[in-house]
């Protein structure tokens, strides 16, 4: 941490002094936040909500620039379920329960930009975000449930509440376009993808208004 301080410090301090000189550029966008929770549940793997965020980028070319963002989504619910064997039976019994999730995220990406007029812009980019996650869910009480006949009864365990916060870094991928309106100002559309060691665990289709300066 001590380290990680001291770097950041150090980019501040070079930042300021070449401020004058430098190109930057500021985004806020809504977006269509996708997430992927294939470790809570079997089947519907995704939720959808509502997203925002801003971004703010400092250009090193006229077509590399590293960027910095915060964003945060509206609270997700997806059902979960909890299985416990039966005997006698190749399947389980499911028990299930709603799932809320909340994430913010801050990250930084590196950018590389395309064409040299002043009007469109392709862009694609990678980096690394940090998400915090809060996570809810009620718990289940012990209870005895009728399954067959070959199986009478059926003792289900009571299962805990959830109410944890965990904190995730993971990489992102990136790609879009800059349309320019005016010489200091664009619309921006993008798709971002964050990674896992598996599968994709978050989608973002976001769009947004910016400004150079």
């Amino acid at each position: 941490m001590k380290e990680l301080t001291t770097f950041l410090c150090l980019a501040l301090l070079a930042i300021a002094s070449n401020a004058g000189a430098q190109q930057w550029d500021a985004t806020g966008h809504v977006a269509l936040l996708q997430r992927n929770k294939a470790e809570l549940t079997e089947f519907d793997h995704w939720y959808s909500v509502a997203a925002g965020d801003g971004t703010v980028g400092r250009y090193w070319t006229p077509h590399f620039k590293t960027e910095f963002e915060i964003g945060t989504a509206a609270e997700g619910t997806i059902d979960g379920e909890a299985s416990v064997p039966v005997p006698g039976r190749s399947y389980p019994y499911y028990r299930y329960r709603q799932h809320k999730l909340r994430e913010t995220t801050g990250g930084a990406t590196v950018m590389y930009q395309f064409f040299d007029n002043r009007w469109v812009h392709p862009f694609v980019g990678g980096g690394i975000e940090v998400a915090r996650e809060r996570h809810l869910a009620d718990s289940l009480p012990a209870e005895t449930v009728r399954v067959s006949t070959a199986v009478p009864t059926l003792r289900l365990p009571a299962v805990q509440a959830i109410d944890t916060v965990t904190y995730n870094a993971r990489p992102v991928v990136t790609g879009g376009l800059k349309l320019y309106v005016t010489p200091h100002s664009f619309l921006r559309t993008e798709v971002r993808t964050s990674l896992g060691s598996d599968r994709p665990l978050a989608l973002r289709w976001r769009g947004g208004i910016g400004f150079d300066f």
